[in-house]
């Protein structure tokens, strides 16, 4: 599994504090163009896929091209409930001009 974490502008790659973990690396990294999708509730496997799905198919409909694998963003602590939780699918694609 692969996780992320975004930290706030006031730090950089040489002032974030080194982990303490050798499988974690700091560093940074570069966007391409995404479309997004944000819902609530849990992300089960099910739901994800059918949100995916119709985000590709927007996506397509919209004359873009899917250029690269989702990642699901999760923005709550587990004890947050259902209803209360942000999550968002990222599709990165290639903008028509």
């Amino acid at each position: 599994m692969r996780m992320a974490f975004v930290l706030p502008a006031s730090y950089s790659a040489a002032s974030t504090p080194t982990p303490t973990d050798s499988q974690v690396a700091v560093g940074s990294a570069t966007w391409p163009p995404v479309a997004v999708v944000t819902f609530s509730g849990w992300t089960t496997q099910s739901d994800v896929s059918a949100r995916q799905q119709a985000l590709e198919q927007a996506v397509t409909a919209d004359g873009h091209e899917v250029v690269g694998p989702p990642m699901l963003a999760r923005y709550n602590p587990p004890w947050t409930l259902g209803p209360l939780r942000t999550n968002e699918i990222f599709l990165p694609i290639s903008v028509k001009a």
